[in-house]
C-alpha cells in the first residue's frame, strides 16, 4: 500500500483510496514471544485486523476492507477471535480520519491519533515486538476508555491530570481523548 500511494503521489493522481486487499487473519495471541509485526519484515506479513486497519488509515486510505477465510462463521476455518477483532476495528475506526502519528522515540512502539466522524479523538497503540511492554502517560483530566483487541473495555481514571496505560503487542484503542492529546513514556 505504501508503494501504491507513493506511485500515485509521484504521478500526481489525487483520488480516494480504498484498501480492498488487506488480509489480516491472525490475532496477537498466537504469535511467539519476540515475533515482530514491523512492516516489510517476515513478521509483518500477518498483521492483526486492528493493526491492519490502523496502518491503512494512517497511510491515507479512506476505507479498509478486510478479507480472510477465517472471519466467516460458515467457514471450516472460522476463528471467533479474529472476527471479534474485526468488529473492534470497525466499531472504533470506521469513519475515522488519520490525524497524526505520535513520535514516542521508539521504533518498536506505534501510536496513531484519529478523529472520528463525530469529532471524538481516539488513539491506537501497540508495540511491534511480542513481549515488549511500554508504560505510557496520557494527559487527561477526565476518564478515558481503553478497549483491547478482544473488545474488553477498561475505564482509566486520571491522577494528577494523567492517565497511565501499558502498551503491549496486542493493540488497544483509547477513546474519549482531547484533540491536543499529549502522550509520553513513563
Amino acid at each position: 500500500m505504501e508503494d501504491y500511494l507513493q506511485a500515485m503521489k509521484e504521478a500526481k493522481i489525487v483520488k480516494p483510496i480504498w484498501n480492498t486487499e488487506q488480509g489480516a487473519g491472525i490475532t496477537c495471541d498466537y504469535l511467539p514471544e519476540g515475533a515482530t509485526t514491523h512492516i516489510r519484515t517476515d513478521g509483518g506479513l500477518r498483521l492483526s485486523p486492528l493493526k491492519a486497519v490502523a496502518h491503512s488509515l494512517a497511510l491515507g486510505c479512506e476505507k479498509v476492507f478486510l478479507f480472510s477465510w477465517n472471519y466467516d462463521d460458515s467457514s471450516i476455518g472460522y476463528r471467533p477471535d479474529v472476527q471479534t477483532e474485526c468488529r473492534v476495528a470497525a466499531e472504533n475506526l470506521d469513519g475515522s480520519s488519520f490525524v497524526r502519528k505520535l513520535d514516542l522515540g521508539d521504533k518498536n512502539l506505534t501510536a496513531y491519533l484519529f478523529r472520528r466522524y463525530d469529532g471524538e479523538h481516539l488513539l491506537t497503540v501497540w508495540t511491534e515486538v511480542k513481549g515488549l511492554k511500554v508504560r505510557l502517560g496520557l494527559a487527561s483530566r477526565q476518564p478515558v476508555f481503553a478497549i483491547n483487541h478482544k473488545g474488553e473495555k477498561a475505564i482509566l481514571k486520571p491522577q494528577n491530570g494523567q492517565v497511565s496505560l501499558v502498551a503491549d503487542f496486542c493493540p488497544k484503542v483509547v477513546r474519549g481523548l482531547q484533540e491536543v492529546v499529549r502522550v509520553e513514556r513513563e
